[in-house]
């Protein structure tokens, strides 16, 4: 797995993918004459280090699709939000030191085969958790209580394939404060979502890392956004 990394806090010592591509952006909005040079000369540069000049999430997307990662990580939650909007790669949002020590993937268990199985295997999580939820919009009677069945039943199938899911869970509510309320819970470092306003709030809200994957749902051929 080849991994760009767009992030002056991600330790180069993690042991992830096969090749990491570290790159340093130089803001032309926030930059101007003088201060690229002055800002340039600020970092560090190491093998496999690129220095570019430009629009962050552009630069990113650029590279990105040049390299041919098939992995990205970023510090800062507005151009990881960006940037996954842009892009089927996954994009780590890093907010904390050991972002793979336990991760909620937050799921539609309907879609699933090989090539989610094989994604969510490729993941470097010592412990990972799969969360789906429900919106109330049956009462609390007999027919949520089977949806929940049903559904859990299709998460513990994801479980079995899926070595390293240790439990399923399945909440109802507003998505946004289940996925929080839960993430705190379990003490996740990561949650990992497809795009969307659900996946903006728990990313303004969380403090550990969030994984953005886009794509993270394919069924066929086609995608399937959740």
């Amino acid at each position: 797995m080849r991994i760009l990394v767009a992030s002056e806090g991600y330790p180069r010592d993690v042991k992830f993918g096969d090749e990491k591509i570290f790159l340093s952006i130089i803001d032309s909005k926030r930059f101007k004459e003088d201060k690229i040079i002055e800002r340039r000369r600020e970092i560090e540069i190491e093998e496999d280090h690129f220095v570019t000049l430009g629009d962050p999430v552009d630069e990113i997307v650029k590279f990105s699709n040049a390299l041919n990662v098939d992995f990205i990580i970023v510090d800062d939650i507005n151009l990881g939000l960006n940037v996954s909007f842009r892009i089927s790669k996954p994009v780590l949002i890093l907010k904390c030191e050991d972002p793979f020590r336990k991760g909620l993937i937050c799921y539609n268990p309907i879609f699933f085969n090989f090539a989610i199985k094989r994604m969510l295997s490729s993941l470097p999580f010592k412990e990972l958790h799969v969360l789906h939820v429900l919106e109330p919009i049956f009462s609390q009677n007999s027919g949520m209580k089977r949806l929940i069945i049903d559904v859990k039943s299709l998460l513990n199938e994801v479980k079995l394939k899926v070595k390293r899911v240790k439990e399923v869970h399945v909440r109802v509510g507003d998505p946004a404060n289940e996925i929080l309320e839960t993430a705190k819970e379990l003490n996740v470092t990561c949650v990992v979502m497809s795009v969307g306003r659900t996946t903006e709030d728990v990313a303004m809200k969380f403090e550990s890392s969030i994984l953005v994957w886009r794509d993270l749902m394919k069924r066929n051929g086609f995608i399937q956004r959740v």
